[in-house]
């Protein structure tokens, strides 16, 4: 694995922008359970229902350590089943017409611990290939016509470890280059109008390792800053309006590597915190309404739960 990704093996992954249901004003979630190799249905947060997919292994209904979960206008899944090297969809949480693309490899057709997809409108898939270092365009899950974006570096059209991926409406892609400790903004997968915004540290406009990006319908950038324990939002690619939630622990407004996040149509938070084996929802980034969605004393349970859709 070596280097960054090294680094990265316990947080492997966060989620992104998709398109998650919503009944009664509360989302069906889907989570990646990490360690646990599936993943769950939430209708609601009472936990009154739990639906699994998924055990270890290379096979039908099978992940090793998936991570991103996305899920499309038509409520199909896209799972990053990361030490796969490939890429999932299923029509529902049942598994029906499981289909994959991907292979371990740095060939354009190839993948190397992907761990995050999203589709856009029209249907093409965009891939954050971790370990090549590069996002990847498909016209389908069949893998029609692979475009790759991206070298291992720091400087512009360059990554380190790029671990989420996410669209705005207008289907402009957002990279989250987690070695970089940066957001990448690109107009589409030519690279066209590239924008950066981060450095390291712990200030306004700075990241450790962040996990987890989504953009909400505004237009506004959510990211899951893991190595910081906290979440942070702003406005645009400038950093207008920077607020950031959240510190190490494992109570109200605490996190312990938060990875995933999600926000719904009423604009409240969803977060894999995995070091604390829960889910976090807040209503806003004051916490406010702050509650816990799993934990590790449930009858259902998750073990490092990592993306969130």
């Amino acid at each position: 694995m070596g280097g960054a990704l090294g680094l990265l093996a316990f947080v492997a992954l966060a989620g992104c922008g998709g398109g998650s249901s919503v009944s009664g004003g509360t989302p069906t979630l889907f989570v990646s359970d990490g360690v646990s190799n599936r993943i769950v249905q939430i209708p609601d947060i009472t936990q009154a229902t739990w639906t699994p997919l998924g055990t270890l292994g290379s096979g039908v209904d099978q992940f090793n350590r998936p991570s991103g979960v996305f899920v499309d206008g038509s409520g199909k899944l896209l799972i990053a089943d990361t030490n796969n090297s490939r890429i999932v969809r299923v029509d529902s949480i049942g598994g029906a017409n499981w289909t994959t693309y991907g292979a371990l490899g740095s060939l354009p057709t190839q993948l190397n611990l992907p761990r995050q997809a999203v589709e856009t409108t029209s249907g093409k898939i965009l891939i954050a290939d971790t370990g090549n270092n590069r996002i990847v365009q498909i016209d389908d899950i069949t893998g029609a016509n692979p475009v790759v974006f991206g070298t291992a570096g720091s400087g512009a059209g360059q990554f380190s470890v790029p671990t989420g991926i996410a669209l705005d409406s207008a289907n402009h892609i957002y990279v989250l280059d987690s070695g970089n400790n940066r957001v990448v903004r690109i107009d589409d997968i030519t690279g066209t109008n590239l924008v950066t915004l981060g450095t390291g540290g712990i200030g306004v406009n700075q990241f450790a390792t962040p996990m987890g990006i989504f953009v909400d319908g505004t237009g506004r950038i959510y990211v899951a800053d893991t190595g910081n324990n906290r979440i942070t939002r702003f406005d645009n690619m400038s950093g207008a309006n920077w607020v950031a939630l959240g510190i190490l622990g494992d109570g109200p407004s605490t996190f312990s590597s938060p990875n995933g996040i999600f926000v719904d149509s009423v604009f409240r938070i969803y977060v894999t915190d995995p070091g604390n084996d829960r889910v976090i929802r807040t209503d806003d980034m004051s916490g406010r309404n702050w509650t816990v969605i799993i934990q590790s004393t449930d009858t259902n349970h998750f073990s490092q739960p990592l993306g969130i859709d």
